[in-house]
């Protein structure tokens, strides 16, 4: 199973687009409007980012997460995936 994507609510979409473009290389995508059952819609933009392909990497985090800690945890995430496609 693939993630599909991930959506993040913000005061300001521009200026949390614009951390991803530059923490981690995203690229600007469309911008759209989804309504939801409610009624009730959300401005929203499309990052794209090229992932390669390390197989399956699990995040178990319960709770708030600033920025930081999520690339801190990915980042381990990423060498251990690394460390164990090496092995086999």
């Amino acid at each position: 199973m693939r993630l599909d994507h991930i959506a993040y609510r913000v005061n300001n979409r521009y200026r949390s687009a614009g951390f991803f473009t530059e923490a981690f290389g995203y690229t600007l995508g469309t911008e759209f409007q989804i309504e939801f059952d409610d009624g009730s819609k959300a401005d929203c933009i499309a990052l794209g980012i090229q992932i390669p392909d390390f197989g399956p990497i699990f995040l178990y985090k319960l709770g708030p997460m600033s920025p930081l800690s999520l690339s801190t945890m990915l980042h381990q995430k990423f060498l251990l995936a690394t460390e164990q496609k090496a092995r086999l």
